[in-house]
């Protein structure tokens, strides 16, 4: 999910029918806590990247700048729902799958 540039997000988000989650205070680094926008499926469940193994490494992140570009441009939306850990949820907006599945 490297040097993925913002249309390539919004496609991959789209075509894999992916939410947004704001999560706050995960811990992050030698800053300590930090917020930050996981992508995951309805029910909450975080997509991730496994090893050739199996085992899952990490929660595939959106950078936070690409998901302000995203609300200013109206291609996401807050959802009236929350995961179990209380972050808010986002969904793509018509224009924003249109956008990510063209």
């Amino acid at each position: 999910m490297q040097n993925m540039n913002s249309t390539e997000y919004l496609e991959f988000i789209a075509k894999n029918n992916l939410y947004l989650f704001y999560e706050k205070d995960v811990p992050g680094g030698i800053t300590g806590k930090r917020d930050a926008i996981t992508m995951g499926d309805k029910d909450g469940r975080r997509a991730g990247l496994s090893n050739p193994l199996g085992y899952s490494n990490s929660c595939l992140e959106l950078p936070m700048e690409v998901f302000e570009d995203f609300l200013t441009a109206s291609f996401v939306k807050k959802t009236d729902e929350e995961d179990k850990n209380g972050s808010a949820m986002f969904c793509l907006t018509e224009e924003g799958k249109a956008r990510g599945m063209s």
